[in-house]
């Protein structure tokens, strides 16, 4: 798939609407990319009841329990849709990049549940997982990611792929910059204020850099120059490092999400190459 075949395609499923119409859209954009290739993968699924659903991926003939670090991914969507069915290709060839397990973890969406529903629900998961364990997340699952290891997980790297995680948009340049296919502000505070209720610069469960960054596990960032999330993920990761985080910051062209489209997009297979060669040599 080239890039103007796939902003086509994105530009055909407008994410947009009611939060049930949000999800149906994102879903269908997310299929159209193309069926995730699981050649050398097992895919399972549990979960459900009270507990997340997931989806795991891993390569033949292991298992979560065998494996060492599988890499728990929180999927992106603003805290309103996304799934681990949304994200089975990114899921896939995470995998087959890294060879580990990816857990493709389901939480409580917005507006039906409120943060910290979706923090407490992932903290759960990941207590009864036990450690070693990597966590990822794409968008708000990075924000998500990121918010559980401040709270207390104790994942052995952070892998975070354009990470929502400022709400202090005035000290953003990039906030209102055009040409991001995947997100835009409006939409992304929209979505904020479903998840928080309101959106409160201040909070510093909305803007990560208000937080001690000090303790973090090494961390991977990959963020594009399109996003309009650029300046506040080179503001987080300025502030990983001063506070003595192990940060690698990977800018890369192009837009928000890429690795989504991980199925039959390039450049979002090569984010996730990417990531999976820093794990192989720092964690």
């Amino acid at each position: 798939m080239t890039e103007d075949e796939l902003r086509a395609l994105i530009k055909a499923h407008p994410v947009e609407g009611t939060p049930e119409a949000m999800r149906a859209a994102f879903e269908a954009l997310a299929r159209g990319a193309g069926e995730p290739d699981l050649t050398g993968l097992g895919a399972t699924e549990g979960g459900g009841g009270k507990a997340p659903r997931y989806l795991v991926v891993r390569p033949e003939g292991a298992s979560v329990a065998e494996d060492a670090a599988p890499i728990v991914h929180l999927h992106g969507g603003g805290y309103v849709f996304g799934s681990p069915a949304s994200h089975l290709g990114l899921g896939a060839e995470l995998s087959r990049a890294s060879g580990r397990a990816v857990v493709l973890l389901g939480y409580p969406l917005a507006p039906g549940a409120r943060w910290p529903a979706q923090r407490d629900a992932v903290m759960a998961f990941l207590a009864a997982l036990g450690a070693p364990y990597v966590l990822s997340g794409d968008s708000a699952g990075g924000h998500l990611a990121l918010s559980c290891a401040l709270g207390g997980a104790r994942a052995d790297a952070l892998l975070l792929f354009s990470p929502n995680t400022s709400r202090a948009y005035g000290l953003s340049g990039t906030r209102g910059a055009p040409g991001d296919a995947m997100n835009d502000h409006e939409t992304d505070a929209r979505l904020s204020a479903m998840a928080f209720g309101c959106v409160a610069p201040a909070d510093p469960d909305q803007t990560l850099t208000r937080r001690d960054l000090s303790g973090l596990p090494p961390v991977f960032v990959d963020v594009g120059t399109e996003e309009v999330l650029l300046d506040d993920t080179l503001a987080l990761t300025t502030a990983m490092a001063r506070q003595g985080a192990r940060v690698t910051t990977r800018v890369r062209p192009g837009f928000h999400m890429v690795q989504l489209f991980a199925a039959g997009y390039e450049p979002g297979r090569r984010s996730l190459r990417a990531a999976a060669r820093w794990l192989s040599e720092e964690a």
